[in-house]
């Protein structure tokens, strides 16, 4: 039987409080929700326990849209989360629960002698864990440490804005809630009560595009594709190749910030096209993003089955490793590669 929402953060206080050595995490090339929510149970225990020490160290690239909140200057942005885990005693997981997610060497995460904690909302299997609270009903893990570590504590000013943003970013400012998430909009009139931010110049502080992401999302404009297949499943793709990156001086965290801003405006929402994917190289592999409307294609099945990854019904991604697949990897090759799968598997939908 899953704890209660107050025995977890009773069991986690517990395990802040015996571990010396205190590592927050958050999935590879992480999003606003998993930055937030980092950075939310970051100021729990500073809060708590000035005096420990802790840090938060994330795979990736940091992106200076975020330097704004609170202590984002505290993330340090590793190369391999396994390489830096050392003599730490306590391991706090959050936006995900599987290994595979925040490390490119999961095995060497799950035999760290370290106790694990995980905060997460995805539907993907879970790995395990000494404590996890998972809620595959929450908007985001912002909202998740929100309603287990801040309840019934005094939520200061920088650490609403911190988790205002978690949610927007995961909800896409509430286009993605559904009917069993409307408990959310509680939340958020608190958190806007407190902070007293009005949300359009709240979001312009991290949302604003530079001039050059600008014509990085064109390009993935101009690289799109429309696939059609019988009942309603027809789909739309695009990419960016490593040449144009490289000719233009493009980074890992530019093309991941273009990618979102595509997926959102355009991916999904070409009339009789209601799902589809991106790919773009990274420094490890090539990346995939797949996103999908309501009744349409289970986009997380996909990614599962191809096992690349994992996340939402309708949002969902991963990475072709390079480690695993071999110099035959590129953009066609992982672009055929899914074209292929998707002609000759039985599509689920959600």
């Amino acid at each position: 039987m899953p704890l209660s929402k107050s025995k977890v953060k009773e069991q986690f206080i517990a395990l802040v409080e015996n571990s010396k050595r205190i590592t927050i995490t958050a999935h590879l090339s992480p999003d606003g929700d998993a930055i937030a929510s980092s950075l939310a149970v970051y100021s729990f225990i500073k809060g708590k326990y000035p005096d420990k020490s802790f840090h938060i160290k994330i795979m990736g690239i940091g992106s200076p849209r975020f330097s704004s909140f609170l202590n984002y200057d505290k993330i340090e942005f590793v190369n391999e989360l396994a390489d830096e885990l050392g003599n730490t005693q306590l391991l706090i997981m959050v936006d995900g629960s599987q290994y595979e997610r925040f490390s490119r060497q999961p095995a060497s995460i799950s035999n760290h002698r370290c106790k694990k904690v995980c905060f997460d909302h995805h539907s993907s299997p879970i790995d395990k864990f000494d404590l996890i609270y998972l809620d595959k009903n929450a908007t985001s893990a912002s909202e998740i440490i929100m309603d287990v570590l801040y309840k019934n504590e005094i939520i200061s000013k920088p650490v609403a804005e911190i988790l205002l943003m978690g949610i927007f970013d995961d909800t896409g400012t509430f286009n993605f809630l559904k009917p069993n998430q409307i408990h959310t909009f509680d939340n958020v009139k608190k958190l806007i009560k407190i902070s007293q931010i009005e949300v359009q110049e709240f979001k312009a502080r991290y949302s604003k595009i530079k001039k050059s992401v600008f014509a990085l999302i064109k390009e993935y404009i101009n690289n799109t594709k429309f696939v059609d297949l019988p009942n309603k499943l027809s789909y739309q793709y695009s990419y960016v190749d490593q040449d144009f990156l490289k000719t233009n001086g493009y980074s890992d965290a530019d093309t991941s910030e273009a990618g979102h801003i595509y997926m959102s405006n355009y991916l999904r929402l070409i009339d009789n096209y209601s799902w589809g994917f991106i790919v773009g190289p990274r420094k490890h592999g090539i990346s995939v993003s797949f996103r999908s409307l309501p009744q349409s294609v289970n986009v997380r099945s996909i990614v599962e089955k191809i096992n690349i990854g994992g996340g939402h019904d309708r949002a969902a991604g991963g990475t072709f490793k390079s480690d695993l697949w071999g110099d035959e990897l590129d953009l066609d090759f992982v672009i055929k590669y899914i074209i292929d799968w998707i002609a000759n598997n039985q599509l689920e939908l959600s």
